[in-house]
């Protein structure tokens, strides 16, 4: 259920940023947009995948690095739902995993939030 509900507003989030590539803005600016944007439905479709019982590797480190990506929205307004939603869905992807499994997807998930403030210069 949790995972149903995280998948539900990773990609409303989606669908709903979609719209602001539209508004004019400079071209590191968009560059960065398409990213964050491409990023996000990443997270939704793997949190999708995991909802349906694809629960391989792959879809877990998918899922990890999207989302540790995704906890940049933070600083955004509308960014504790997506927040929420991508720890929820790491966190579903990561507890049953085996314990040999779990550095490699908490590292990813931490991997991804770094790649997240580089390519965004969050500073």
């Amino acid at each position: 259920m949790l995972a149903v509900i995280s998948a539900v507003i990773l990609t409303a989030v989606t669908f709903w940023s979609a719209a602001v590539v539209f508004l004019p803005q400079t071209p590191g600016l968009k560059i960065r947009i398409w990213v964050l944007l491409a990023v996000m439905a990443l997270a939704a479709v793997s949190t999708w995948m995991l909802v349906i019982g694809r629960q391989g590797l792959l879809v877990k480190l998918a899922i990890n690095v999207s989302c540790g990506f995704n906890l940049i929205w933070m600083f955004s307004f509308f960014g504790p739902p997506v927040v929420v939603a991508s720890v929820v869905a790491a966190g579903l992807a990561t507890v049953p995993a085996p314990r040999r499994l779990l550095p490699a997807l908490i590292g990813s998930a931490v991997a991804g939030l770094c790649l997240g403030l580089l390519v965004l210069q969050i500073k």
